[in-house]
């Protein structure tokens, strides 16, 4: 499945450089309609999990071969005109990045896998709920950091300066989301689990408390990768995500069998710290930006935030209810103490 998703988006990636997103949603749309039908005949006949993956798999085969004779003259023309040195140059490119894709694979599957190893399914489902959460949250800031993509790569070695003001104020942006959310998140932690996933995932509330502070180095690290990618530095990226996923097993291997699911998210929250200070050390020799600064502002409105959290859910407000206040009021004092931040945000997206 994995193999045939990869070459899959590789295809969909050429139709959208062709502008023929039509037929990107054809393919999207067959293959799951094989994934469906294939899906209930195939469990009609044996009720297990391998008989969803099996339809899985031949859905994302069946798309492959669509993909492939939809751009059969785009990949005839590049076979028969091929420019080896323009070839070389894409490989030497993305072959890092490619690295990197596939160990931050597996460093996301490790706690996983290793969970298996010692503790029951029950266990991996409750730890999967937790993660599950986290990485919602983290659609944030990937999206922030998509959108700046081109905005960076038009300044990177061409106007340095002006590189590292945008990388600044961006930096503060995800603090400004960053900071509350993981307070918040760590205060409310034993709402939002019985909320979102029921009393049954009682067991994730301390994986989630953890993965929330997870969230001060993961909305960096996400900036930081898209940085040193833009500089055409990934190579830069490959040790330091290695050093992290064998950082990881070692980790998983010391705290899962004593601390079962906490172990694996301590695990996962100690080598993602361990990478983020890795890379933001090269980002740093690559331009030296700064982000105290932009901290202090944020200061004052997190302080205020978190105990007012903490007294609304003392006084039994309702947890949506508690977030949509202490946001408001976070906010406005932010917005009060300066205003010059959502200036800088409009003009960040204006570029």
């Amino acid at each position: 499945i994995f193999l045939f998703d990869s070459i899959r988006d590789l295809g969909f990636a050429i139709n959208r450089v062709l502008e023929k997103m039509e037929k990107e949603m054809i393919t999207k749309v067959i293959m799951n309609l094989i994934i469906l039908g294939l899906g209930i005949i195939l469990i009609k006949r044996n009720p297990l999990p391998v008989s969803m993956a099996i339809a899985y798999a031949i859905g994302g085969g069946i798309s492959v071969i669509l993909i492939i004779i939809i751009l059969r003259k785009s990949i005839l023309e590049f076979i028969t005109k091929i420019n080896i040195e323009i070839l070389k140059l894409v490989i030497k490119t993305t072959l890092p990045l490619a690295i990197v894709t596939l160990i931050g694979s597996i460093m996301v599957n490790t706690d996983i896998y290793m969970l298996g190893i010692w503790k029951t399914p029950e266990d991996i489902g409750i730890y999967s709920a937790a993660q599950r959460f986290f990485q919602f949250i983290l659609i944030i800031p990937s999206i922030i950091a998509s959108a700046l993509l081109p905005l960076m790569s038009r300044l990177a070695n061409k106007d340095n300066e002006k590189f590292k003001t945008v990388l600044e104020k961006t930096f503060s942006i995800f603090m400004i989301i960053g900071i509350p959310t993981t307070f918040g998140g760590l205060i409310l932690a034993d709402q939002i689990i019985p909320l979102v996933f029921g009393l049954e995932y009682i067991k994730a509330i301390p994986v989630l408390q953890i993965l929330m502070i997870m969230l001060l180095v993961s909305f960096p690290l996400i900036l930081l990768i898209n940085s040193i990618f833009v500089y055409n530095e990934q190579k830069k990226l490959v040790l330091a995500n290695m050093f992290g996923v064998l950082a990881n097993i070692l980790l998983n291997f010391l705290l899962i069998p004593k601390f079962s699911i906490t172990g694996a998210a301590l695990a996962t929250l100690v080598s993602t710290t361990i990478v983020t200070y890795i890379i933001w050390g090269k980002m740093k020799k690559i331009n030296d930006f700064r982000i105290l600064p932009s901290l202090k502002t944020i200061t004052l409105p997190a302080i205020v935030m978190i105990l007012l959290v903490f007294v609304l859910k003392h006084f039994g407000i309702e947890v949506i209810l508690n977030i949509i206040i202490s946001s408001l009021v976070y906010f406005i004092i932010l917005f009060l103490v300066k205003k010059s931040i959502f200036i800088e945000l409009k003009e960040i997206i204006n570029n």
